[in-house]
């Protein structure tokens, strides 16, 4: 199988290199596209058609919220897994992501060994739907 092509933004450097460097480490994943807002996160995500997007939600230029929303909406986002990234965790804040299109969410600090979890049985070909709204 191939490896999972993923995209990840944030606006902070130090995360968005932490999270490559992770994910790289893993399986042979290949980090495709990083951006550091909300905008640029959408234009990759539109010119390298990941099959993951991990993004921040308190961007600049569009929040994640917004990213995912204008995703979600185009043809080649519908099936690209979106996991929402950020420092708010509560129970409303699970639920904004999800309205929004998120399929996950993983609140900072990340439990980083729950995305890998969840990545490692997309990259098994398990079923999404089983994946969709899972607690990270």
């Amino acid at each position: 199988m191939p490896p999972l092509r993923i995209l990840v933004a944030d606006d902070h450097d130090v995360v968005r290199t932490g999270l490559r460097t992770l994910l790289e480490s893993r399986n042979g994943w290949k980090v495709c596209a990083e951006a550091a807002n909300g905008r640029d996160a959408v234009e990759k995500a539109r010119d390298f058609k990941p099959d993951v997007a991990v993004l921040d939600i308190a961007m600049p230029k569009l929040s994640g919220y917004e990213a995912a929303r204008i995703i979600r909406e185009q043809p080649w986002g519908k099936h690209m897994f979106l996991v929402a990234l950020s420092g708010w965790g509560h129970h409303v804040d699970h639920q904004r992501s999800k309205e929004a299109g998120f399929d996950a969410h993983l609140t900072k600090p990340a439990k980083y060994e729950k995305l890998m979890e969840v990545l490692n049985l997309l990259a098994a070909n398990e079923q999404t739907e089983l994946l969709r709204d899972r607690e990270l």
